[in-house]
């Protein structure tokens, strides 16, 4: 029989699977699919976690055996990302995330953000009362209050309502 190398473990430390070269501590590599499994015997939670010489946890990725929700973290600003399992919702600096996206803290876009749907899209504000901006289906820029009632108008025809939805 041929014999044919599956695993590498070069001098300094390196492991290669399916690679003679490795170029890190662990190196994966095939045609398809380089896929790590991690499964608990258990209930157990699963992930990689950070350490410092001193065996102090830096910070972590993981996923909750008991939700199936994926965080990743690090020791000086908690919690980063959290993935929500059953909702498919992402929090960045929240552990339990509301909406599809949710951000607890400053954001920012560097180039153009896009609401797009195929009725209105609007941007709500809120700080004990929401306000809204809006774009409605005539393509209309709407100021709305909290009972969405408008507060003014910004017509694509270039006329502009403050009190008033008709200027």
């Amino acid at each position: 029989t041929t014999r044919s190398e599956l695993m590498r473990i070069e001098g300094e430390g390196n492991v290669g699977i399916g690679t003679a070269t490795p170029d890190s501590k662990l190196h994966i590599e095939d045609a398809t699919t380089a896929l790590i499994t991690l499964q608990t015997s258990g209930t157990g939670s699963g992930g990689i976690s950070w350490t410092d010489t001193s065996g102090s946890e830096l910070g972590y990725f993981k996923q909750s055996s008991n939700t199936g929700d994926i965080t990743l973290a690090n020791s000086s600003a908690g919690v980063l990302t959290t993935w929500d399992y059953s909702t498919g919702n992402v929090g960045i600096g929240t552990t339990n995330p509301g909406k599809k996206l949710d951000i607890n803290g400053e954001a920012r876009v560097n180039s153009i953000l896009t609401l797009n749907r195929s009725s209105a899209a609007s941007l709500k504000f809120s700080r004990g009362s929401d306000f809204y901006l809006g774009i409605d289906n005539s393509g209309n820029l709407n100021f709305l209050n909290d009972a969405a009632s408008s507060l003014g108008v910004w017509q694509n025809t270039g006329n502009v309502g403050i009190g008033t939805t008709n200027p």
